[in-house]
């Protein structure tokens, strides 16, 4: 029985005929369960539009299969290419959506076509003439799929589209104000494949929509007469779960994880806030979950928005932020300036925390280092008092590092030796990987080349079995300054390479004490090959892979 759906009522009929006989068997294809004793439902899922293999996605296959049947000759290389891959990509490897973008390629480029698809549905157009009426457009499609559900659905429906990431169920209690039941609901909007859940995620279970679904949610949002209300919703959703957040994350790891995944919501409702005055509270938002944003993996989104945000709104707060995303660019100019602002506003209203959290950063940049040092004892006193651990750790970290300026490596390598003691007391995996790290800075500056490998390999896993980049680029740096002292200076020269094509990317500035490590090494590589030889070596290095690196990176703990 093919496409039920039409004839959803006679599912009691199915019933009976298989209540009659023993051996009778049916299959039914259908958007929607029949609902019925005995019924096994399997899903048939997208076309895979991603592999990581090496293989063509047989989304992408298809498209070109449906290209060509339309007279029109596709590159498999460069950017027609890479625009082929995005529109797939866009369309979550519909089929029925393939189809009908690949006949525009009569009309106009891939490229223009992966522009358009951003703006509006209505580049896909219709299909063969043959086909039921409901399945030539992807408005007719998604159209039927509504028909079937009542006005609370359909505006939930539309209500979820205002996450590109799903919600969970709390977010979605939270914007979804209906006076109907919201699990009765969302269950009929996914038994008719209108909304899909996602399990086993941080934070739990997310109600997701394919692209084409979100966006047409989109715009039957905006007919409501709902937009603005919900995303207005959604900022009141983080204003009031924020702090919690913020708390949280100096106590565990598991924030960051569902962050991590919640990331596009996050960024819909900054980027809503700065166009509708609710800016002053997204930037108290941003501020609570500061510590996530102490990722380079993750600064460029939250310095873009900040960069936006800087002349809209006069706060103590928004200095802060933009001294802080500065700082992770390495820009040391705008850093101190906001910074210093900061701590004067904060010092005016006596806000401890904020007042500890200015001098922190601040004292990053403080040449003098009993002037800086002091900052950052200041600051230890105030976060140990208050139990914050990662602004505790961060303020221990620097007062270790005017330790180091001071020449007193042994005091630095001893202070640095209990924070790893500490993070691995709080098992908390991403303070354990950075105290590692910092742990093996120390100790190539007290000369333990070997232990410093060992202590930055141990970083290494951890930053890699998080997928963090910036880690990987900062453990990469170390590998290539022990390596380059042990004597293999082509092989750290294509290590170091590797680490600086990913903080090119990433935008993001070395920790000084790492800069002065690699500078060092990277004078002794050019005192052994020469300059051309060092540029030669750092470009292969350049050419490398992300997983390519980590192998090489690796080897040293054999």
């Amino acid at each position: 029985l093919d496409n039920f759906e039409h004839v959803q009522e006679a599912s009691t009929t199915v019933a009976d005929l298989l209540d009659a006989s023993a051996d009778v068997r049916m299959i039914a294809t259908s958007r929607a369960p029949l609902n019925i004793r005995g019924e096994r439902i399997y899903r048939v899922e997208p076309l895979g539009s991603v592999n990581g293999d090496g293989r063509v996605p047989p989304a992408l296959a298809l498209f070109y299969e449906r290209v060509a049947s339309h007279g029109v000759n596709l590159s498999t290389e460069g950017g027609e290419a890479e625009a082929a891959r995005m529109i797939v990509r866009r369309l979550d490897g519909l089929p029925l959506a393939i189809e009908l973008v690949a006949a525009r390629t009569r009309l106009m480029g891939v490229r223009e076509l992966e522009q358009m698809l951003t703006e509006s549905l209505d580049v896909l157009g219709s299909g063969a003439a043959d086909l039921p009426e409901r399945q030539r457009t992807i408005r007719s499609t998604i159209e039927w799929s509504l028909d079937s559900v009542t006005d609370a659905q359909r505006r939930l429906f539309a209500q979820i589209s205002v996450f590109p990431a799903g919600p969970t169920l709390s977010q979605l209690r939270a914007v979804a104000a209906s006076d109907s039941d919201l699990l009765d609901d969302l269950t009929v909007l996914v038994d008719n494949s209108l909304v899909s859940p996602a399990t086993g995620l941080a934070g739990g279970t997310r109600y997701r929509q394919l692209v084409l679904l979100r966006d047409y949610g989109a715009e039957l949002l905006a007919k409501f007469g709902d937009l603005d209300v919900t995303l207005g919703r959604l900022v009141d959703y983080y204003t009031s779960v924020s702090p919690e957040i913020g708390r949280r994350l100096q106590e565990m790891e598991e924030p960051h994880r569902e962050l991590r995944v919640d990331h596009a919501n996050l960024l819909a409702a900054m980027w809503w806030a700065l166009e509708h005055d609710r800016l002053a509270d997204m930037v108290d938002v941003v501020s609570d979950l500061w510590v996530y944003w102490f990722n380079g993996d993750l600064a460029a989104n939250g310095s873009e928005w900040v960069a936006r945000a800087d002349p809209m709104l006069d706060s103590a707060k928004l200095d802060w932020l933009v001294g802080f995303f500065a700082l992770q660019e390495g820009d040391a100019e705008a850093a101190v300036k906001r910074l210093a602002g900061a701590l004067e506003r904060f010092s005016k209203g006596a806000d401890e925390l904020w007042i500890a959290r200015s001098e922190l950063f601040l004292s990053f940049f403080i040449e003098d280092s009993k002037e800086g040092g002091s900052l950052a004892s200041s600051a230890v006193e105030t976060f140990e008092g208050l139990g914050n651990q990662v602004d505790f750790f961060m303020a221990r970290l620097m007062f270790s590092s005017f330790r180091l300026r001071e020449g007193d490596i042994d005091q630095a390598v001893a202070v640095r030796q209990e924070i790893v003691e500490w993070a691995i007391t709080q098992d908390y995996g991403v303070l354990i990987a950075w105290a590692e790290w910092n742990y093996a800075i120390v100790l190539l500056f007290a000369g333990r080349i070997d232990e410093a490998s060992d202590a930055n390999q141990r970083s290494l896993v951890r930053m890699v079995a998080d997928g963090y980049q910036e880690g990987v680029a900062s453990s990469a740096d170390l590998v290539a300054v022990v390596r380059i002292h042990r004597g293999d200076v082509e092989g750290g020269l294509r290590v170091l390479g590797g680490a600086i094509s990913i903080w090119d990317n990433l935008g993001s500035a070395r920790w000084p004490e790492a800069t002065i490590l690699v500078e060092q090494a990277l004078e002794a590589a050019r005192s052994a090959l020469g300059d051309s030889d060092v540029e030669r070596h750092i470009q292969e290095g350049s050419k490398l892979t992300l997983s390519q690196l980590i192998e090489t990176a690796k080897e040293d703990s054999i």
